[in-house]
């Protein structure tokens, strides 16, 4: 087999795909370790401006938030959960920023304790909360810049409608620096985060370009300088062959200097955080097929061994894969469909073999990121297994298939 990071994308021959499903079983995450860890190096080739974490809400991990850490990315978290399994991955306290919407003061006090480098604050309660916990680390300020991702709706954060961040048309924004500044927080800046799936970087750059007129109007007003600016993520992958998405460098050169130029000669650290763009491009998923059939209608389905609880994306919002099988016949598009009690149609419409039979493997790209972390039991389906894989070929696992027993563990017991 190739070395793995000389595959674009990243996938398996059939050798090694059959390999892996008969002794791990399927459904299966597969990761290439190094896939991951090139992604991370061409962010942090590309952004020489400051710092660049990993959000591991696409995929906490913890041998991939171990590869992330090497690699000398920070991680951003956004739950007690995620905090924990950077923790437990080795990542330092001072490594860590805690983003959220909605922070518990359990989660506060749980990052007081960790050490953690920074809070991103989402709302005017919550500045007046971290004030009262004593919270002593950085702080920066979520902005809301009525900016849209013009990607699907569920995954664009800050247009008008949006729940995160401090809205900058409705005074709120303005009003949360002078709270922080009033309690004495070490208020270092602000952040933004407008959406995912962006397949140019347009909408970042116009981000940054509202944040730097809004630094430049408060320090007008109240005298602070931001000492950092985090700008985000949200680059695009080429989930199927028709998406396009500007490279890693063009992507950052472009917001990169968009905010400079907003911002004058006197321009603070700027930050991004991408996490779909770094790990997406490293997973794949295998499927064992177990029904082939056709409807009234002549639409052709495939019935695979996983469905909505291992890849909930196309459920949620239509998200769509490059699916392979590896056989090299003429193909059809064929619907291939998952095995829950819903209409659970994994992949609607995907060029697939024709001669596909039972007992053949599927494998779908760019499933790094959003599969395994939003994973469920729905239908008391045990989760996949997860296992990474070196360019020798070579396998390990990183994360165990569920029993049923592990179904039923927290049940019976005392709250």
């Amino acid at each position: 087999m190739p070395p793995a990071a000389s595959l674009r994308p990243f996938q398996l021959d059939r050798s090694l795909s059959e390999r892996l499903a008969d002794e791990y079983g399927t459904p299966l995450y597969v990761v290439s370790e190094a896939h991951f860890r090139d992604r991370a190096r061409q962010y942090t080739g590309a952004w020489t401006e400051g710092d660049v974490s990993y959000a591991c809400k696409a995929n906490s991990n913890l041998e991939i938030l171990r590869w992330a850490n090497g690699e000398g990315l920070s991680i951003d978290v956004a739950s007690r959960g995620e905090l924990e399994a950077a923790l437990r991955a080795g990542v330092p306290g001072g490594r860590i920023r805690l983003h959220g919407n909605y922070k518990t003061e359990e989660d506060i006090r749980a990052a007081m304790q960790a050490g953690v480098a920074e809070v991103v604050a989402d709302s005017l309660l919550e500045i007046a909360h971290l004030a009262r916990l004593g919270w002593r680390g950085h702080l920066s300020l979520r902005l809301a810049l009525d900016v849209h991702a013009g990607s699907s709706e569920k995954i664009s954060t800050s247009h008008p409608d949006t729940k995160f961040g401090l809205s900058v048309a409705t005074g709120d924004a303005l009003a949360g620096v002078r709270s922080a500044l009033d309690f004495g927080l070490n208020l270092i800046g602000y952040h933004c985060h407008v959406g995912s799936m962006m397949p140019v970087p347009g909408p970042v750059a116009e981000a940054a370009r509202s944040m730097a007129e809004f630094a430049k109007r408060t320090q007008a007003a109240t005298g602070f300088w931001p000492l950092a600016l985090n700008l985000g993520g949200g680059l695009a992958v080429d989930y199927t062959p028709e998406d396009d998405p500007v490279s890693v460098s063009a992507f950052c050169a472009s917001i990169a200097q968009a905010a400079k130029d907003a911002l004058g000669k006197d321009w603070p650290e700027l930050r991004i955080e991408p996490g779909r763009s770094i790990a997406a491009p490293a997973g794949l998923t295998l499927y064992r097929v177990g029904v082939v059939k056709r409807s009234s209608s002549g639409r052709k389905f495939v019935a695979v061994d996983g469905g909505m609880s291992d890849n909930p994306r196309p459920a949620l919002y239509g998200a769509r894969y490059t699916v392979q099988s590896f056989r090299s016949g003429a193909s059809e598009a064929t619907t291939v469909v998952g095995r829950h009690c819903e209409s659970d149609v994994l992949f609607e419409d995907v060029d697939l073999a024709s001669d596909v039979e039972p007992g053949d493997l599927l494998q779908v790209l760019h499933t790094g990121a959003y599969n395994a972390s939003m994973s469920s039991n729905y239908n008391r389906f045990p989760r996949p297994a997860m296992v990474a894989i070196d360019d020798s070929g070579g396998s390990r696992v990183i994360e165990r298939r569920e029993s049923l027993d592990d179904l039923f563990r927290r049940e019976g017991g005392e709250i």
